[in-house]
């Protein structure tokens, strides 16, 4: 029987059965998959790359091929109605985009809630290994060289609950997830040191007054 990745597991937690879902860089369509066999959620993919779309059709779901970046420049993604879905998910997405502040406050108008993943570089493998070999660190959620990656901004945790501080973004349930022995595990203890992937559920402080 194939595990299921922890980040699909919590996810499926966080999101209520039949709930309206876009899921912006949605891939080959894998989580949507998941979240509609598990929570029977009315779902919507948007991707880029053509093979992806291509597979997300193939198993049936409704995508968009789209680039988010172009979503921003007069601050509106694809003319998407206010609170059209009660979660938008961003899931390892939003360190590869231009602008993730715009992202965080466009997520936010279209949607009751944002659901966003991301790998955490304040990890404590990434850190010892800049410190100790001098270069840029590859791992399982970071698997790209420096010159080859298309991730364009590497933060922290910490500097993730700042961006959402400077925005009125309330953090309203937070998972920690670290590597032991080569399996995933929910961690509380020192998060932005030892989670590898951070996964956040956000939305306005005051929703009455977006």
């Amino acid at each position: 029987m194939e595990r299921v990745r922890k980040d699909f597991e919590i996810i499926e937690r966080i999101i209520e059965k039949g709930s309206r879902v876009l899921d912006l860089g949605c891939g080959s369509g894998e989580l949507l998959s998941y979240l509609k066999e598990k929570k029977g959620i009315l779902s919507v993919g948007i991707e880029i790359d053509t093979d992806e779309v291509i597979k997300c059709l193939s198993k049936g779901l409704n995508v968009i091929q789209y680039d988010i970046n172009k979503g921003f420049k007069d601050k509106s993604l694809l003319e998407i109605e206010d609170k059209a879905f009660d979660y938008v998910i961003v899931s390892k997405t939003i360190q590869q985009l231009k602008s993730p502040g715009l992202l965080l406050e466009e997520v936010l108008r279209i949607s009751r809630n944002a659901i966003i993943s991301f790998p955490n570089f304040g990890y404590y493998k990434l850190r010892l290994h800049l410190l100790l070999k001098g270069k840029m660190p590859i791992s399982s959620e970071l698997p790209y060289s420096w010159f080859d990656t298309p991730n364009i901004h590497l933060f922290t945790y910490k500097d993730f609950v700042n961006l959402c501080k400077t925005k009125g973004i309330k953090i309203k349930k937070t998972f920690f997830i670290s590597r032991i022995l080569n399996k995933e595990v929910c961690t509380e203890i020192l998060p932005n040191l030892l989670a590898e992937e951070v996964i956040t559920v956000l939305s306005y402080e005051d929703s009455s007054n977006r």
